[in-house]
């Protein structure tokens, strides 16, 4: 009698544990579902999160006719700096960029020296000025590091979206890193049209 007493004592224990088991997966699943999609160097959506972005854009753009641009912002002078330094500028620039867009733009890191902002209803000339007034922040508020203040140059390109079916994403993502690579950091910035 003893045993099967000890024996449910031991299934039970089982069964509390195999409950933690789950509410713990639970919990690590939410957490992946939420920060999954977030730079926490940056405070801004990471890489996965910028697709997010883009995707719902050219569905509201199949949708509703809404056009929308997509700008790559590079940043120079952060890649060789030490991880502190990169840390700090990822969040750095990701707060100047966040509070010099409109509410109804949505920003992400990209990579290690480079943004994305999905431009709801910008056209070329719309992105040529968000880019430049984005390069005047940059410009503006350098990033204070160990070894004194480090001033963020920045390079510009845009691929504008406005005709129906929306291209498909990675077509898309594609347009914008070879834009992306013919900008020069504080020139003008580089608009073309989506394909």
């Amino acid at each position: 009698m003893a045993t099967e007493t000890g024996d449910a004592a031991e299934v039970e224990r089982l069964r509390r544990d195999l409950e933690a088991c789950r509410a713990e997966l639970k919990a690590a699943r939410l957490e992946l579902d939420v920060f999954g999609g977030v730079d926490t160097a940056a405070g801004v959506p990471n890489r996965r999160g910028v697709v997010d972005a883009v995707e719902a854009a050219c569905k509201r753009l199949d949708r509703t006719g809404e056009g929308f641009s997509v700008l790559h912002v590079g940043v120079g002078g952060l890649a060789d700096r030490d991880a502190d330094d990169r840390r700090e500028g990822a969040r750095h620039v990701g707060a100047l960029l966040t509070a010099a867009l409109r509410g109804v733009d949505r920003l992400g890191r990209f990579d290690d020296t480079s943004f994305v902002a999905v431009l709801a209803d910008a056209g070329a000339a719309g992105a040529a000025i968000v880019a430049r007034r984005l390069s005047g922040v940059l410009g503006a508020l350098p990033l204070r590091t160990s070894g004194g203040d480090l001033a963020l140059e920045a390079s510009f390109g845009a691929v504008v979206v406005g005709a129906r079916p929306a291209p498909a994403v990675d077509e898309l993502v594609g347009t914008l890193v070879d834009v992306a690579g013919r900008a020069e950091p504080g020139g003008e910035p580089v608009v073309t049209v989506a394909p």
